[in-house]
């Protein structure tokens, strides 16, 4: 299961990634409150996911929760999955 939280986490990452289009050069930043408002929901995304799954916060690279385990039990997939949904919705 920890195989598929870490695939879970890199796809979300590169959706996110990957929506944020880069403006090319000589051109100029349209909308900067989007992009500030972008990086606070992605922000959030990844305090909320890697306060939840401690582990994959490690393997990522955030050393926030290394003394932390975390719980892998039925409920907590159901709980990522809805904060998934939430973050996809907003």
């Amino acid at each position: 299961m920890l195989f598929n939280r870490r695939i879970l986490a890199t796809v979300t990452l590169a959706v996110l990634v990957g929506t944020s289009a880069a403006p090319s050069l000589g051109q100029s930043r349209i909308a900067p409150a989007s992009d500030a408002v972008y990086a606070k929901l992605a922000k959030a995304y990844f305090d909320e996911s890697f306060r939840a799954n401690p582990v994959n916060a490690t393997a990522t690279g955030s050393h926030t929760y290394d003394t932390e385990l975390g719980s892998y039990e039925e409920g907590d997939y159901a709980l990522q999955i809805a904060r998934d949904h939430r973050y996809l919705d907003s």
